[in-house]
């Protein structure tokens, strides 16, 4: 739990503080491109996560299947 809450908390930050780095005339195209990738991010993962998922039991299948 407390590791999800350093995640959430550096995220916040890096967010915060990389759009006072970044000159205003790029600042909003690229806060707008980095949003957009966390979103696909966010929206790959439960899948990415069920497959993974998939191929650890297919894999542990497979190897039961070999040594037998």
């Amino acid at each position: 739990m407390f590791g999800k809450f350093q995640i959430a908390a550096s995220f916040a930050v890096i967010y915060v503080y990389a759009g006072e780095l970044i000159p205003t005339v790029v600042r909003s195209e690229s806060m707008g491109v980095s949003s957009f990738v966390a979103g696909l991010g966010l929206l790959m993962f439960p899948y990415i996560n069920a497959l993974v998922k998939e191929a650890r039991i297919a894999f542990r299948n497979c190897l039961r299947n070999i040594c037998l």
